[in-house]
């Protein structure tokens, strides 16, 4: 079979019907190391550090230094000093999205000191709905009523502890709106004299 290449003595190699290979190089596949691969965006991707053991404060203080955003929760675990880290979720070693938010497990052990029950955040909600809530949790509601708008009349506009664990037994402060009213009460009184002194001069004669 003669080739079709310019030389009509070339014998083409490839017999009729037959499929030549040709290989082709293809470009890298990307890296995606750090990344979550469900994740289109590329989030990147950041190792939880370890804090089991260390200070609440300590362990806050680490977790935001690698840009998680850190809310707390208490766990029975007798093997860590109470209030003192017992963990996280997800758990140290793993990771997580940057800028995503870490639970901080704080320990507690009714064996060696108080027990420990998360105080719900109840800014917004009404006055009745706070104050069972915070019964419901072995909890103490205490109520300071501020002058408010009519809107945030007996709603709950600030409290102590903000959230996180708290003693059993503890107090929490509600801070309530209350509306202010104009007016006010005026004491009257009334004054007045009674009676008229009369003189009367009286002479003798003799």
């Amino acid at each position: 079979m003669k080739c079709n290449c310019g030389n009509p003595l070339a014998v083409s190699e490839h017999e009729p019907g037959d499929v030549e290979r040709v290989e082709i190089d293809l470009p890298p596949e990307p890296d995606v190391t750090g990344t979550d691969p469900d994740d289109k965006g590329g989030t990147e991707q950041v190792t939880v550090s370890q804090v089991r053991g260390l200070s609440e404060t300590e362990a806050t203080q680490r977790l935001k230094d690698q840009g998680f955003a850190v809310e707390t929760m208490a766990v029975d675990d007798p093997d860590v000093d109470f209030g003192f880290a017992a963990g996280t979720e997800p758990e140290g070693g793993g990771t997580a999205a940057a800028g995503s938010t870490v639970t901080l497990l704080i320990a507690t052990d009714s064996s060696t000191g108080p027990s420990l029950v998360d105080v719900p955040s109840m800014v917004g909600w009404s006055q009745a709905d706070a104050e069972q809530a915070i019964r419901d949790a072995g909890l103490v509601p205490s109520v300071v009523p501020q002058a408010a708008s009519a809107e945030e009349a007996g709603i709950v506009i600030d409290q102590n502890p903000a959230g996180g664990p708290a003693e059993t037994g503890s107090t929490v402060t509600l801070t309530v709106g209350q509306a202010t009213t104009e007016g006010g009460s005026a004491d009257g009184g009334t004054a007045g004299g009674t009676g008229t002194d009369a003189g009367t001069d009286a002479g003798t004669g003799a």
